[in-house]
């Protein structure tokens, strides 16, 4: 499993980290670009560390129940990022 997600953050990174749209978003918002790729690095980390509970969540309690998680999930990230901005 270790070796699983060590690959999967390895095939992610270069293609993330030397992306084309770091200019381009830097370009329209007047972002720090080291600010821009650390938030596509945020991809391949949280796959590592999400990839065994969520597949854990499916095998155990079902499809259904893992989508009333990640709705509360994601409803919670949502209302987190509109808070702090």
């Amino acid at each position: 499993m270790v070796v699983f997600l060590f690959a999967s953050l390895g095939n992610e990174l270069y293609a993330n980290t030397f992306s084309s749209t770091t200019s381009l978003v830097k370009n329209l918002f007047n972002l720090p670009p080291e600010l821009i790729s650390l938030n596509y690095l945020l991809s391949p980390i949280s796959h590592c560390l999400f990839a065994v509970p969520v597949n854990w969540t499916l095998t155990k309690m079902g499809i259904r129940t893992s989508y009333y998680i990640a709705a509360i999930g994601s409803i919670a990230g949502i209302w987190l990022r509109i808070t702090l901005t």
